[in-house]
C-alpha cells in the first residue's frame, strides 16, 4: 500500500510535527496530540501530521478493526468474514467466504487446481473435498493402484455386497485421471473369467440434453466375440443426456498393449452407423488386471482413440461400470459404480461419474 502524506499551503510544519502536548494549532484537533497518551481505538500513527481523531482519520488504518478495502491485517480472516469489504490480494484466510470462494467445502466446477484458482482467495491449496487437488496425471500402469495415482484423482465408490461373491464379482471404486494424451481409469474390483468388466463411456455427455450415443445398451446385439457378447447387454436405462459412444471391459482379469486386438478384452466403439450388431474394435488401450489379495485394473486409453476426429471444444465425459455374464443377459450381481439408489434395478443406470477433464 502506498500511503500519500498531504500538507496544506500556509500550514505551520513545525506545529504539524510538534508532539508536545501543548501544541493546540489549527490542524491539530484533539487536545492530547500524537504522543504515548494518544489512544484512540482504530487510530495506529500511521497519519501522524494529520491527525484529526477517529471520525476524520484520513489514512487508512491497518489495525484489526480495520475493514477497509486494503486490510491486511491477521484478525481479518476469520469465519466471519464475509468478504463484502474484504478485497485485498493477500487476504489467504481458510475461512474466506468472497464472491470466488465459498469456503472450506468449496465446490466449484471449474476449480480443480492444486492452488485454488479463485480471483480474490490466493491460498496454497483449498481443502474442500470437491477441490483436494488436479486429476492431472499419468499414474503407471501396472494394476497396482497405488501413491502414482494423482491426489486428486476423481473416485466413486461401491459398497453393496456382491450377491455373486465379493472375491469373486465385485466393484469397490473407480479412479479417474488424464493428461494430454490419455485418459486413465484406475477399477478396485475382480470379475470371473466367464464373466466381463464393462465400462461404458459418453465422450461427450451434456445432462438433461439430447445424447448422440446408444442410450439403450440393450439395443446391441452383437454376439460375436467373448466380449461383444457381453457388452450387448441388457442395460435399459441411463440419465438424459448420456449416450453411450465406447466401452472398455475384460472377460476375466486380463491385460492387453496398445496394438493388441483381442476378443475378450479392449475398446469398442459401439455408437457408429454401422455397429449395433457388430461392435467396432478399437486399438490403442493398455491395460493391466491383476488379481490375488488387491485385485484391480488399470487403463490407459488415448484421447485418439476416444475422439477420431477433432474433440469437442469442452467435452464433458460420462461412465458407469458394471460386471456382467457371458451372454449380457444377467445383471443380478447388483455390482454398480456409480452405486446406485436404493430400489434402482441393476438395469437402469440412473448415477453417472461426469468430469470435464482439462488437457
Amino acid at each position: 500500500m502506498v500511503a500519500t502524506l498531504l500538507v496544506g499551503c500556509g500550514d505551520d510544519n513545525d506545529r504539524l510535527l510538534d508532539a508536545g502536548a501543548e501544541d493546540l494549532g489549527v490542524i491539530d484537533v484533539p487536545a492530547a496530540d500524537l504522543g504515548a497518551t494518544d489512544a484512540g481505538p482504530s487510530d495506529t500513527g500511521i497519519d501522524v501530521a494529520v491527525d484529526r481523531g477517529v471520525a476524520l482519520d484520513v489514512t487508512l488504518d491497518a489495525g484489526p478493526s480495520d475493514a477497509g478495502p486494503t486490510d491486511l491485517g491477521a484478525a481479518d480472516a476469520g469465519p466471519t468474514d464475509t468478504g463484502v469489504t474484504d478485497a485485498g490480494r493477500a487476504d489467504a484466510g481458510p475461512s474466506d467466504s468472497g464472491p470466488a470462494d465459498t469456503g472450506p467445502t468449496d465446490g466449484r466446477p471449474a476449480d480443480g487446481g492444486s492452488a485454488d484458482g479463485g480471483p480474490t482467495d490466493g491460498g496454497p491449496a483449498d481443502g474442500g473435498p470437491a477441490d483436494a487437488g488436479s486429476a492431472r496425471g499419468t499414474p503407471v500402469i501396472d494394476g497396482i493402484i497405488g501413491s502414482d495415482w494423482p491426489a486428486g484423482a476423481i473416485v466413486t465408490t461401491n459398497t453393496v455386497p456382491s450377491e455373486w461373491g465379493p472375491t469373486l464379482n465385485a466393484l469397490r471404486s473407480v479412479r479417474v485421471a488424464w493428461d494430454a494424451e490419455r485418459l486413465y481409469l484406475g477399477i478396485d474390483g475382480v470379475v470371473e473369467a466367464t464373466n466381463a468388466m464393462l465400462v461404458f463411456i459418453d465422450r461427450d455427455y451434456v445432462p438433461g440434453m439430447s445424447a448422440t450415443g446408444v442410450t439403450a445398451i440393450s439395443t446391441l446385439t452383437d454376439g460375436v466375440g467373448s466380449l461383444d457378447n457381453s457388452i450387448s447387454c441388457n442395460v435399459t436405462e441411463a440419465p438424459l443426456g448420456f449416450g453411450t459412444d465406447m466401452v472398455w471391459g475384460t472377460r476375466g482379469m486380463l491385460s492387453k498393449v496398445a496394438t493388441d486386438l483381442n476378443a475378450a478384452i479392449g475398446l469398442r466403439d459401439v455408437s457408429c452407423a454401422t455397429c449395433a450388431n457388430d461392435l467396432r474394435w478399437t486399438m490403442g488401450d493398455t491395460a493391466v488386471c491383476v488379481g490375488g489379495a488387491s485385485p484391480a485394473c488399470e487403463v490407459a486409453i488415448p484421447w485418439s482413440a476416444l475422439y477420431a476426429g477433432a474433440p469437442p471444444p469442452v467435452p464433458m465425459l460420462g461412465l458407469f461400470v458394471r460386471i456382467t455374464n457371458a451372454e449380457g443377459n444377467s445383471l443380478a450381481n447388483n455390482q454398480c459404480l456409480p452405486q446406485q439408489g436404493t430400489g434402482d434395478p441393476p438395469t437402469a443406470a440412473r448415477r453417472v461419474l461426469a468430469f470435464s477433464p482439462d488437457r
